[in-house]
């Protein structure tokens, strides 16, 4: 069939007006958006997103998925505040985005600023011939340099009527303590935090001999390391970005973090901000000492609430199980909330994969 023109109907002043009328407060809209943001806040995000890319030369150089994230507030009639989330070692924004999509929902702007040296897409580690964990840090000073610049991003939001939180799992959760004690959010939840590694996995012969040889050999730490075929099988089935190898150096540095957060915390919490803290444990974590973040909870009078035994390290990550969202994600998500909102939350889950059911909450169906 030949192409033929087409006919476009006339189009009355009155529509045109109307049209003209739309377009003005799409843009009006659009330029209201973050009005509760001062231009401060964009511009310090910005440097610290910057402050990433330099380790890459440009932003083309790296993974999209652990490029930091803004993700503003999608409920504008209720906005309640800012949550920073932090994730695990070697994870993206990814392994949080379900518990951020409904914080998102609730009325709250998100912060995931990633850790560093996880974005290297493969382009750039081809052209540089780099493995894939090159760009992570050997010392935990990085960490806190990290720490530092997301201060200077929040410290920018005014704190009439809106909500600053910090939140993390893994090394995030002590990332998130360690935040926490030197700025003054109004919540602070930390999932399974790297407090102390798993004795088990610290038992380990070659990790000891490899430990103890450091003192005077600090390059027997450049010896590969790594999460292994299930780390792999998340990146075949789950397009799981970020690193699933790295050095034991590497992995040093993450324990300093956690060893740093457990001597800012000699001090107790005044009794007065203990409630603004929520401490989640799961029992027979495989990863971290949970006794010891048990018996940090306890000396510092602070909430703490235990998961059961079968549930992740990593608690609300999309990669915890076969299913991308466990049977527990939910209920733990709305917990969250329900502390974030002032009501209480410790107990035991009530919820077991016989008992779930939809909540309107949820952006997710029990599978």
């Amino acid at each position: 069939m030949a192409p033929q023109a087409l006919r476009c109907p006339k189009i009355s002043n009155a529509s045109l007006r109307f049209g003209a009328q739309i377009i003005f407060g799409a843009l009006l809209l659009a330029s209201t958006a973050h009005a509760d943001l001062p231009k401060a806040f964009f511009d310090e995000w910005e440097n610290y997103k910057n402050f990433v890319a330099q380790t890459y030369g440009s932003e083309k150089f790296m993974e999209p998925k652990c490029i930091p994230r803004f993700y503003p507030a999608s409920n504008r009639t209720k906005l309640l505040g800012t949550v920073v989330i932090w994730d695990g070692f070697t994870t993206c924004w990814q392994q949080s985005e379900n518990l951020a999509e409904v914080l998102s929902n609730e009325g709250y702007h998100i912060i995931q600023p990633n850790h560093l040296g996880l974005a290297s897409n493969e382009a750039f580690l081809t052209l540089a011939n780099v493995p894939e964990y090159w760009a992570l840090p050997d010392s935990a000073v990085a960490y806190s340099e990290q720490i530092a610049l997301i201060n200077k991003v929040v410290e920018k939001i005014p704190r009439d009527n809106h909500q600053l939180v910090v939140i993390g799992t893994s090394l995030g959760g002590a990332m998130a303590l360690k935040q926490a004690a030197a700025f003054p959010f109004d919540k602070v939840v930390a999932m399974a935090p790297l407090l102390k590694v798993n004795r088990k996995a610290d038992n380990d012969l070659r990790v000891r001999i490899a430990r103890l040889a450091s003192k005077f050999w600090p390059r027997v730490l450049d010896i590969d390391y790594g999460w292994g075929k299930v780390c792999e099988e998340e990146r075949a089935v789950f397009d799981r970005p970020g690193p699933c190898r790295f050095q034991m150096k590497h992995f040093e540095a993450v324990r300093g973090v956690g060893e740093a957060t457990r001597t800012i915390y000699r001090s107790l919490i005044p009794p007065e901000e203990a409630g603004k803290y929520l401490i989640v444990g799961v029992a027979g974590d495989t990863v971290v000492e949970t006794p010891t973040i048990r018996q940090f909870a306890a000396r510092q009078g602070i909430r703490y609430w235990e998961l059961p035994e079968g549930v992740s390290h990593s608690v609300l990550s999309i990669y915890a199980s076969t299913k991308r969202r466990p049977w527990w994600n939910c209920e733990v998500t709305l917990r969250i909330i329900d502390f974030l909102q002032g009501k209480d939350v410790v107990g035991h889950l009530r919820s077991t994969p016989a008992e779930t059911s939809e909540n309107a909450k949820c952006i997710w169906s029990y599978e």
